[in-house]
């Protein structure tokens, strides 16, 4: 069994994102392309994220269970990082000895 938290993919993140927010079938039902039908069994047969609807809701083949909720939600309420540029506080210049040369390479600095 693949774990939880085997890495995932952007088609994976759109299904149940789709999922989450769609009450219709992921691409209109068209489950042909190989990448679509294996997400859609991995996450039904091996995560329990999917699963199929009863007969009497078939206006759709698939619906998020509870730990497919779950999942999306925690996935949510993940902040976007921030960029912001802070300028740090002056820093007082390193006095040297009289007749030390700060400079790297300089003869009075390696010595």
């Amino acid at each position: 069994m693949t774990p939880l938290n085997h890495q995932i993919t952007p088609l994976c993140l759109e299904i149940l994102l789709h999922y989450f927010w769609s009450s219709e079938d992921y691409q209109q039902g068209d489950f042909s392309a190989l990448a679509v039908r294996e997400a859609i069994d991995h996450f039904r047969d091996r995560t329990k994220m999917l699963e199929a609807v009863p007969d009497e809701l078939r206006h759709r083949t698939y619906r998020l269970t509870a730990r497919g909720h779950a999942y999306i939600e925690h996935i949510l309420s993940i902040p976007f990082p921030e960029c912001r540029w802070e300028i740090p506080e002056p820093v007082a210049p390193i006095a040297f000895p009289a007749g030390v040369d700060p400079r790297p390479g300089s003869v009075s600095y390696m010595r």
